[in-house]
């Protein structure tokens, strides 16, 4: 026997320009999500549930039944909802979960898809080309935008380029794919059939907008190599050595104040610094900048935890003491080093913000000094489920 359920609430978006939408969602061995009046989704369990209790949560519902190691909840945000599900699969685990897009007749399709090691790829599907042949890789991000600029938008992979990876679901190698057809877009999701011989829980979370907002706003981060790490957001050397041409190469600067196009530079103290020779080569060491006063650099980057690393250190002389605070937080506290020694010191950073505040002075009346600066992302605020936001959004519970 199915369980349904209907229940409305409204939400306020604070995407920019886009007015407020309701959410309403039903239950049926699944939920459907509707933003006015529009489906969203179809989701489908991998299997019935026919013991499955529906429970109406503050903002949104779970379904549970602890017997057979179900649970799904969706869930309203401030932005967007949540689908997030655990299924506990017997062997063989091969039952799939399915999400069904309906798409309107006039709707385009922007899919953005590939794997972790290369930027993606944007694939756009005009309303009359939706019948034809299209390969996809591994889907990250759906937006079905209208005529009329409406629209709505689904992430397969809220936890960004860290999701591709099976490391981030229970160490099992969970699977996906998309299909496209005139009418609707489907993601399958399930367990890859290498580890279906065995018992095996999918687990998962796809977030819906009810705006047809674009992967870049949502994932600025796009590749890791094979350790997992992200791009570096940005490099930075205190020097005089000329800029380089290409754009992933470390950027010179010297007493450059901050612009909001090249997104870094000096905000406070710029005047009177001056750029020192270390007697070493190198992009990281070659020079580095001092200055008497206290000041501060400023690097533009969207919300969320970074991994910072500051350079210190000089063949002919002594480096500090000095001190540096990020975002107005204690992070180095007289450093000292003799001439000939050289020091990398790495930070981790979560910012609220929009950009980071470096801010360097001398802790004993000198001079400070700084070689270089790297910023590497971690993640943004808006991919995290672990540090910042739980997982789940409301607690477990098989009964109510």
């Amino acid at each position: 026997m199915k369980t349904a359920v209907l229940m409305t609430l409204t939400i306020l978006t604070v995407t920019p320009g886009v007015r407020a939408d309701g959410f309403s969602a039903t239950h049926a061995n699944g939920f459907t999500l509707r933003a006015d009046q529009r489906v969203l989704f179809e989701q489908q369990h991998p299997q019935e549930y026919v013991a499955a209790q529906v429970l109406t949560e503050p903002a949104g519902f779970t379904a549970v039944d602890g017997n057979v190691g179900l649970r799904a909840e969706l869930a309203w945000t401030e932005t967007a909802a949540e689908l997030t599900w655990s299924y506990a699969l017997a062997a063989p685990s091969s039952g799939k979960m399915t999400i069904r897009i309906p798409l309107p007749e006039s709707a385009t399709v922007v899919v953005v898809h590939g794997t972790r090691d290369k930027r993606p790829k944007t694939q756009t599907v005009p309303p009359g080309q939706r019948g034809g042949k299209h390969s996809f890789s591994l889907p990250r991000f759906l937006t079905i935008t209208m005529p009329d600029g409406t629209g709505f938008a689904i992430d397969p992979l809220p936890m960004g380029v860290w999701g591709l990876t099976g490391a981030a679901h229970d160490g099992q190698d969970r699977g996906m794919s998309m299909a496209l057809a005139p009418d609707a877009v489907t993601l399958c999701f399930y367990i890859t059939p290498t580890y279906q011989k065995w018992r095996a829980t999918l687990r998962g979370k796809l977030v819906a907008y009810a705006a047809p907002i674009m992967y870049d706003s949502v994932h600025p981060w796009q590749t890791a190599n094979y350790r997992y790490a992200f791009e570096r957001v940005v490099k930075i050397g205190f020097t005089t050595a000329p800029m380089p041409k290409k754009a992933y190469e470390r950027r010179s600067v010297t007493d450059n104040s901050y612009s909001a196009e090249q997104g870094y530079g000096w905000v406070a103290g710029a005047v009177g610094l001056s750029v020192q020779d270390t007697g070493v080569t190198g992009q990281v060491y070659r020079d580095r900048v001092e200055g008497n006063a206290p000041a501060t650099f400023r690097v533009d980057i969207p919300p969320g935890h970074y991994y910072i690393t500051l350079n210190f250190g000089s063949a002919d002389a002594d480096t500090g003491p000095l001190d540096v605070r990020v975002n107005g937080k204690q992070e180095v506290s007289g450093l000292r080093l003799e001439e000939g020694r050289f020091r990398a010191v790495p930070l981790w950073v979560t910012t609220p913000k929009d950009h980071i505040l470096v801010q360097l002075q001398s802790s004993a009346g000198g001079r400070w000094q700084i070689n270089a600066l790297t910023v590497s992302a971690l993640g943004t605020l808006n991919e995290d489920y672990t540090l910042t936001r739980s997982w789940w959004r409301f607690a477990a519970s098989t009964s109510r």
